[in-house]
């Protein structure tokens, strides 16, 4: 998911980014905090299933220690993207980890799909 990612800004240029995800690998942590300072992700938050703590400690250390994260119960691995031309919402079976099992996920550049899990994430994320 973090290559999708990544894929998508190069396309849509710098923009601010809200995800969820059941797990996150430090590969996925290193790469945004790249192009975090590079500038094409200008803003992100994470949702994240605190499992974590427990099957990935050191992902989650280097989360911790760059950007804004909320624990909470989750499954979900949805990915906003957004500027000013772009509001782009990812739904996806992945999550931010390379994963060798075949995945599958719909890239939607629907403002109403996007509003709608934009304005879920961020109602979890500020409770």
């Amino acid at each position: 998911m973090h290559d999708l990612l990544i894929y998508i800004l190069k396309q849509t240029g710098p923009a601010d980014v809200l995800v969820t995800t059941w797990s996150i690998s430090e590969t996925a942590i290193r790469d945004i905090f790249v192009k975090y300072k590079d500038g094409l992700i200008r803003s992100i938050k994470f949702l994240i299933d605190p499992r974590i703590k427990v099957r990935n400690p050191k992902p989650l250390q280097l989360l911790a220690a760059n950007f804004p994260y909320k624990f909470i119960a989750c499954h979900a691995k949805v990915t906003t993207i957004e500027n000013d031309e772009w509001q782009i919402s990812i739904v996806s079976s992945a999550n931010m980890t390379n994963n060798p099992r075949f995945e599958r996920g719909v890239i939607f550049p629907i403002k109403e799909i996007f509003e709608f899990d934009k304005n879920a994430i961020l109602d979890e994320f500020n409770r």
